[in-house]
């Protein structure tokens, strides 16, 4: 059976060592949503970047049902949450580890901007099958996310968002391979647990 894109239950021991955990949580991160997400709005090119796989014309908002569980996922993993719920607390911490930059803007525009976000766009997703009007998706923007304070648009590029996110991830596992980092690890691994217990 195979447990992420690239391996399957054989290729590991019964009991997982915490870099096995490691290489398979990635592995399925990026092969079964980031990389997808990223050719849909992006394509694909060769190693010599001659276009292998088109881009998807209007897939902004599909890519995005695909990518934005990316927050609520991460937040939860540095935490070590070991339980369902919590969402909105858990998304939020994500945003901030994506873009800790947050922390230098004004506290009552960032509360505003997360709000607008985790209802407008993460609710509207995944309760509505689009985000709401406060959301507005615009490829030509310089930025993955960004707040207009005036009219209290958030506006999303997509083809940005999906190697911001890329990159966080890398970091992320980077980070879990330190064996240094035993706090991190535990709480990865506590949440990896969690989610991948056997059913009773």
């Amino acid at each position: 059976m195979w447990i992420s894109p690239n391996h399957q239950e054989t290729d590991f021991n019964s009991l997982l060592s915490i870099d096995d955990k490691i290489t398979i949580f990635v592995d399925r991160t990026l092969g079964w949503q980031l990389d997808i997400a990223n050719i849909c709005i992006n394509g694909k090119k060769d190693n010599y970047g001659n276009i292998v796989i088109e881009a998807i014309p209007h897939s902004g908002y599909a890519v995005l049902s695909i990518v934005f569980s990316y927050f609520e996922m991460i937040g939860k993993f540095i935490n070590g949450y070991d339980k369902n719920g919590s969402s909105q607390t858990h998304f939020v911490k994500g945003i901030y580890l994506v873009f800790p930059e947050l922390e230098n803007f004004p506290k009552d525009s960032v509360n505003d901007f997360l709000e607008a976000l985790y209802e407008g766009a993460r609710c509207g997703l995944y309760h509505g099958g689009l985000p709401d009007s406060r959301i507005v998706l615009f490829g030509q923007s310089n930025c993955p996310i960004f707040y207009h304070n005036g009219c209290k648009k958030i506006i999303i590029n997509p083809h940005l968002l999906i190697p911001k996110l890329v990159e966080h991830l890398k970091k992320y596992e980077s980070d879990l391979r330190n064996p240094e980092n035993e706090i991190l690890r535990s709480n990865f691994e506590n949440r990896f647990d969690f989610l991948n217990k056997p059913f009773d």
